[in-house]
């Protein structure tokens, strides 16, 4: 007995044999194993929790019940033959690990227990229940095999988003204003059975494979607002209903029968096959939008004088669609004759018809010279390439010497004139004969010293200025000047 706000966790290589109560928190630690024995039953309530991050394995006869409790697996739990798990109550189950049922084994869940399964629930020959408003959010992978059977029940729900395997052998049933919603791809190759006022909702592709039943009674409803296809054999009876506001194909060797007043009201695209309808009367089958494809023989049963009238009637009903889209087809083959009266009526007149042959046959070749003019360009567009190609280099090598190029032309623009005064100043070599001259009024003694005179920048020694200077006033001696 494990009280509330306690808490246990079994280490592995436990083997619980009797009966227990856990009013707190059990856990089977991960990586470890823990066995309930035969004929002995583990119960969790007062909203107590099992947590199973191990493995647990119920042996033959053992049962784990839950009154207002909670239970988690993200490890494994695994149901030996005859071993049940049961619900009272409003229970929490939540499966994100794996849950193996042997043959002959039971989960049942009532009382609006609510289970999530985002992991893997395999039913190997067993059966899985809910009941009493009971719900199943499918989110993992739920497979139904060998012999096994799904029932919903009593208000109970079941919503499917992910992925639900039903094989030939086992049958899924809703009864008791149960439902089903399907919004994931679903093939369905088993039994689907709609009990009383029960409702079958598909937002997904539904497809009945050859061999698959399904059988619709005691007002119980399809609504089909996706894609639904009829591979098998499907019947309905007993003022069952199908409303059809998406695509409802029957398959090539699939039957539909609607008979004791059920009716199928087609709102959306109803396609034929090759498959076969069974109706009573035109009531049967109601058409309100679309028909194609290939439309097979209707057999129809009921008294032999409105046997006739019946089957006209229904035949009328589904070539609505095909007779619209002919008459549609008539009302457009007339647009096309009188294209060709005028042709006949231009016949007799040759000299109508060269004329505008005539400015045609230039007005094709223009634009192929002018295609052909182009051409030459594309031989300018790899030369482009080419030069743009060096337009996505150069910015990367422009990135590091663009402080170089502002500073060369500033050396430029400040040594140009340097190395062409030098070759100006030459030319000019008249001044210094000019400014002689001048110099002659100088007075000029013998004992001056030549760094006093006042010569030109350009004469390259100073003594050879000095006699340049003197020798127009007289000649020199060696004797002193007066």
């Amino acid at each position: 007995y494990i009280r509330a706000n306690q808490c246990f966790e079994l280490q592995g290589g436990n083997v619980l044999s009797g009966q227990f109560t856990v009013h707190g928190k059990l856990f089977v630690k991960s990586g470890r194993q823990v066995t309930l024995a035969p004929n002995s039953v583990l119960s969790v309530s007062n909203d107590g929790l099992l947590s199973v991050r191990g493995e647990l394995d119920l042996q033959s006869n053992s049962q784990l019940n839950f009154q207002n409790g909670n239970f988690e697996c993200s490890g494994m739990t695994t149901l030996a033959p005859q071993a049940k798990i049961m619900s009272l109550g409003q229970n929490k189950v939540r499966n994100i690990g794996r849950i193996l049922m042997d043959p002959q084994s039971a989960i049942i869940l009532a009382g609006a227990t609510a289970i999530r399964n985002s992991g893997q629930l395999v039913l190997e020959n067993a059966s899985f229940e809910l009941y009493h408003s009971s719900t199943l959010d499918n989110a993992g992978t739920f497979i139904v095999r060998n012999n096994s059977r799904l029932a919903l029940g009593d208000q109970s729900s079941m919503e499917n988003t992910g992925n639900l395997s039903v094989d030939r052998s086992s049958k899924l049933n809703l009864n008791e204003q149960s439902r089903l919603n399907n919004k994931r791809i679903c093939n369905f190759e088993g039994e689907l059975g709609l009990g009383r006022n029960t409702i079958l909702e598909n937002n997904a592709p539904l497809r009945f494979q050859p061999n698959s039943k399904l059988r619709a009674d005691h007002n119980s409803q399809i609504l089909n607002n996706h894609t639904m296809e009829i591979g098998g054999n499907s019947t309905l009876l007993e003022r069952a209903r199908m409303l059809n506001d998406g695509v409802l194909a029957l398959k090539r060797g699939g039957l539909l029968a609607i008979t004791q007043n059920a009716t199928v009201i087609n709102s959306g695209t109803y396609r034929n096959e090759g498959g076969t309808i069974h109706v009573d009367s035109a009531q049967n089958f109601i058409n309100e939008n679309i028909i194609s494809g290939h439309l097979s023989r209707e057999r129809v049963s009921g008294q032999r004088n409105n046997r006739h009238q019946s089957q006209q009637t229904l035949e009328t009903e589904l070539q609505t669609a095909p007779q619209y889209r002919q008459r549609r087809y008539q009302s457009q083959q007339p647009q096309v004759q009188p294209q060709q009266q005028p042709q006949s009526q231009l016949q007799p007149q040759p000299q109508a018809t060269p004329a505008p042959v005539a400015p045609e046959a230039p007005q094709y070749q223009q634009p192929q010279q002018q295609q052909a003019r182009p051409q030459p360009r594309p031989q300018a567009i790899p030369a482009t390439t080419t030069t743009a190609a060096p337009q996505y280099q150069q910015p990367q090598q422009q990135a590091r010497p663009q402080p170089r190029p502002q500073a060369i032309p500033a050396i430029n623009t400040t040594a140009v004139p340097q190395y062409q005064q030098p070759q100006l100043q030459p030319q000019p070599q008249a001044l210094p004969q000019t400014q002689l001259p001048q110099v002659q009024t100088q007075p000029v003694s013998a004992n001056a010293p030549i760094e006093s005179l006042n010569l030109p920048s350009t004469t390259p020694n100073p003594q050879e200025a000095v006699i340049q200077a003197v020798q127009p006033i007289g000649t020199v001696t060696d004797e002193p000047v007066h």
